[in-house]
Order: C-alpha cells, then sequence, then structure tokens
C-alpha cells in the first residue's frame, strides 16, 4: 500500500486529526487563556485536568498563532503548563510512556477500572507534542512524542496498545483496561478480547485511524522507519473492516465490540473514512469512504440527533439482557 506522504501537508494532518487549522487572530494573555479548555467533565466529574485531544487542539492553535504573532513569553508560558500538565498523566511502565486516564469510566453499560490506557490517548498526546515542536523547535518536545509513539507500536511490553486481534488484524486501540471481575463474561459476550495479563481492549473505528494519522505524521515529520510496519498492517485493517461500520444501514457503529451502539460522531466517521483514503492508494478504502459519504447524506445527515439516540436506545435494550444473564 502506497501513502501519499508528499501530500500530507501540516494542514491536511490537522484537518484529518480535527486539531485545526485554526484561526490566528488568537492570542493567549497567559498560561491558562486556552484556546480550548480542558473537558468540564474530566474537571468536575473526573478531577483531571487534562485531556489528550484538548491538548493537541492547544498546541495546534499555538502553532498558528505564533507563526503569525512570533512567540511570545505567554506563548511560552503556556506551552510549558501544557508539557506539565500531559507530564502529570505520562505515567513510565516498563521503560515505555503511557497516558493515563486516573478515573473510571462507563463504556457499554459497564466499567474501566482506573486508570485506564490507549492508543488515541498516546497518539493526540504524541501529536500535540509534534506541533509543540514545530512550534518551538526544542527537542525535548519531540523525544516525547517518540516516547508515546513508540509505546503505540512496541510488542514486547505488559500492556499492549496495539496487537493483532482474534481475527489475525492489527488494532490500535482506543481503550486498554482492567475489567470489574463481575462485568468480565459480559464484556466477552460483546465480543471483547482479553490480554495474557487479564487487560481487556476495545477496537474503536475513530480511536484506531487517529492513531494511524498521528503515526503519519511522525513518519513525516522524522522520516523514520520503525512505525511503517504498524502503519500498514493499521491501514490493512481498516481497509478489510472499515466497510463494517455500517450497521444494518442504520447509522455508523462505535466499534466492533458492541456493534450495535452509534457512534456518537456520525459525522466523524465520514471525515475518518475520507481522510485515510485520500492518504493512500488503496482502492477499498477510497470505495468504502464513498459509501459512507453517500450513505450519510441519503440516510443521516437530516436525522444525526435521533439516528443517534434511537440506536443508542435500542443497543441498550438488546445487551441489558446479556448483563443480566
Amino acid at each position: 500500500m502506497k501513502i501519499h506522504y508528499e501530500a500530507l501537508t501540516n494542514d491536511w494532518f490537522d484537518r484529518a486529526m480535527s486539531t485545526g487549522p485554526n484561526r490566528t487572530d488568537w492570542q493567549p494573555k497567559h498560561h491558562l487563556d486556552l484556546f480550548r479548555s480542558w473537558p468540564e467533565k474530566y474537571v468536575t466529574d473526573y478531577h483531571q485536568p487534562f485531556n489528550p485531544f484538548a491538548f493537541a487542539i492547544n498546541a495546534c492553535a499555538l502553532d498558528a498563532s505564533s507563526r503569525k504573532h512570533g512567540l511570545s513569553k505567554a506563548m511560552r508560558d503556556q506551552i510549558d503548563y501544557l508539557d506539565l500538565a500531559a507530564s502529570i498523566y505520562t505515567e513510565t511502565i516498563e521503560d515505555h510512556a503511557y497516558i493515563r486516564n486516573d478515573f473510571a469510566f462507563p463504556m457499554y453499560w459497564a466499567t474501566m477500572k482506573k486508570p485506564f490506557y490507549g492508543a488515541f490517548m498516546n497518539a493526540y498526546t504524541a501529536y500535540g507534542y509534534m506541533r509543540l515542536y514545530e512550534t518551538t523547535k526544542d527537542e525535548k518536545y519531540l523525544s516525547k512524542a517518540f516516547r508515546l509513539i513508540r509505546t503505540i507500536t512496541s510488542k514486547d511490553i505488559t500492556i499492549k496498545l496495539s496487537e493483532e486481534d482474534s481475527q489475525g488484524d492489527l488494532w490500535l486501540y482506543e481503550y486498554v483496561f482492567t475489567p470489574q471481575e463481575n462485568e468480565i463474561e459480559y464484556l466477552k459476550k460483546l465480543g471483547t478480547e482479553m490480554q495474557e495479563n487479564g487487560n481487556m481492549r476495545f477496537r474503536v473505528y475513530n480511536g484506531h485511524i487517529g492513531a494511524i494519522i498521528t503515526l503519519m505524521k511522525y513518519r513525516k515529520l522524522t522520516g523514520l522507519s520503525f512505525v511503517d510496519k504498524t502503519i500498514e498492517q493499521s491501514l490493512l485493517t481498516m481497509s478489510k473492516n472499515l466497510s463494517k461500520q455500517i450497521f444494518e444501514n442504520k447509522y455508523f457503529s462505535y466499534s466492533i465490540e458492541a456493534v450495535a451502539l452509534p457512534d456518537y460522531g456520525q459525522t466523524r466517521a465520514v471525515h475518518l473514512a475520507k481522510q485515510i483514503a485520500e492518504a493512500t492508494d488503496d482502492e477499498a478504502l477510497k470505495a468504502t469512504a464513498k459509501i459512507f459519504e453517500e450513505f450519510y447524506i441519503t440516510s443521516i445527515k437530516d436525522c444525526e440527533g435521533d439516528t443517534y439516540l434511537t440506536g443508542r436506545k435500542a443497543a441498550l435494550e438488546f445487551y441489558s439482557p446479556l448483563k443480566k444473564a
């Protein structure tokens, strides 16, 4: 599979990751004057003033603003603050760097125990660090991105963020977590697979693709080839499986597990399919992206909110008996 790296600009990557491009009239007044605040739920309910997606958005905004206005003291202070926030939630395990979500989280009407990890969290944080490197030219940010990227691609570690599933497909897992003992059998009924160390993992379409794009960004930025095999195998996983994201011609599914549960970002599903199709010469991905766009326009666009709510209600009714059994 050929990847068109020569055509993938910073603007393309930012659009693909939904982190920009950003307007350049914004300038921070001080280090806490963020372009995108930490999600309120993270701060108030989870007591965690850090979120990888918001981190990446802020890094991209700072880069865009600095290109127009120069790198001010407030910008440098904010970069230091963002780095500190990310560092607090970066955990080193067996010399590998993981972004740690330090709270329990409900998923598929079960609970992921804290802390939990994932390729998505590592990827978006690494993407933010790459953009901070491009803003400041400070190698320490590229080094931090490398450590997070290396953890996504590594196989000889206890907590694997990427691994082949039972079908032989390489997934970049959005969530890797410890399940509650009384929910393990229920999660297995959904199709959730367990790693050798007892962790479970979820194969989420949008998290997988976001992580792929981050790896592609790292490859384009550094020229380092150690990510190539993971990128190609992960794209092949989408070439094979992405068309299955349309569930019974009703909506875009969220993941391989709990396939009846709709993706809360129906528009995002179309966007991400289009991005990876644009980036490669894979005909299956291109065909899927076209099908996704046509399906969205004809079946979802005018009723997206109702489609999601109806689908979620139906999924709850379908899966509830499995949990009670």
